[in-house]
Formats: C-alpha cells, structure tokens, sequence
C-alpha cells in the first residue's frame, strides 16, 4: 500500500522551483519565503510517468484528493501539470491547485477545467505583513487572484501561517466562506467534514 487507509489526501510535486525571487523582497525582511526550498527544480518526469504514478494512488489507497503542490506548480514550463490534473480527474480524483498565484493567468485557461480546488497560499491579512513573507506587490495579487477566481465561480482555500503549527484553511462556497483552523493534521483529516456540513445547509 502507498498509503494508509484513512489517508485522505495525497500531495503530488510536479516541480520544486519557484517564481518567489521575481519579488522584490521588503524592508528588514529576511528574504521572500525564507521558509521554501525553491532554489531549482529536483523533478525530472514525463507524461506516461505521470500517468503511472496517478494510477497507482488510486489503485493502491483511498485517497480521493491529489493536491499538487511544489515549489509552485504553475511555472512557465511544460511541468506536465495540465495532463496530471486531467488524468487525475479522469481517475475520480478531486483536485487542488496549491499555488502562490503569480503565474497562474498565465495556465489557467489549460487547468481551470480540471482543478476542484485552488489554494491560493498567503501569510497575513494585510500588505505589510503578507509582503513581508512574500515580496513586494504579493498582496496585490492575491487581492486580485482571488477577485477573479470568485467571478469564474471557483472554488477558493486560502493556506498560510509561517510562523505557527496552527493551520488555517478557508473556503468559499457560494457566498458562504467555511473557515477550519487547528493542528495541521487535523484540519486535513476534518476538511471534507465541514465542506459537506457547509453544503448541506445551504
């Protein structure tokens, strides 16, 4: 088995670079996501690989969400992104885009068919300290990532907290926004919970 039975969720990584540099990082902050491994990308794949490692997740689990992740996933090259989320589509999967959102115009037209999810990441509620984390500008963006996923009715989680074991995850479905926060663990084991508590009652 690839995974314990009541695993819910696999992370698959694509690529482990990133676009973060493209920032500018600001004042006294110590470097634009001080907290990463993105220097260069570790992952060298194909297509049929891709395939192969999907299909077995879901032959060999009870996985039934792939969240894939990085680096970031949506760098301007042919990461085989779009054929991962598609076949993992295929494969009964749900998917999740986790991403800094910087370059995410630029694919989407190619995912936004085959995304269940997108996690958009940030680390704070406002410029200062979001920017502080993630370079200048990063607010802006997601200010403006997340304006245009809620006008294509997108589902929409938001992922940060750098400097904290509590992890808080919050989604938009509809005009209702389900917040889950605690231990990192326990909010991926209960989110499909409040998800279908949330859906029922609307």
């Amino acid at each position: 088995m690839l995974t314990h039975d009541e695993l819910a969720i696999v992370h698959l990584v694509l690529n482990t670079d990133c676009n973060a540099w493209d920032l500018a990082p600001t004042s006294a902050s110590p470097g634009v996501c001080r907290f990463c491994y993105r220097e260069r990308n570790r992952v060298k794949t194909d297509p049929d690989t891709v395939r192969r490692v999907i299909d077995q997740v879901r032959a060999e689990s009870e996985a039934h969400r792939v969240v894939f992740t990085g680096g970031d996933p949506v760098m301007p090259y042919d990461n085989h992104l779009e054929v991962a989320l598609r076949h993992a589509q295929e494969a009964g999967f749900e998917t999740n885009l986790h991403t800094n959102g910087l370059l995410l115009s630029d694919r989407y037209a190619g995912v936004r068919d085959h995304v269940t999810l997108y996690s958009l990441a940030i680390d704070g509620p406002e410029a200062d300290s979001a920017d502080w984390f993630r370079g200048q500008g990063y607010f802006e963006r997601f200010r403006s990532n997340v304006e245009f996923l809620v006008a294509d009715r997108r589902r929409l989680a938001f992922n940060g907290g750098q400097r904290s074991v509590v992890k808080q995850t919050a989604i938009r479905i509809g005009n209702v926004l389900v917040l889950v926060s605690g231990a990192p663990g326990l909010v991926d084991a209960n989110l499909e919970k409040a998800l279908d508590k949330a859906e029922a009652a609307l």
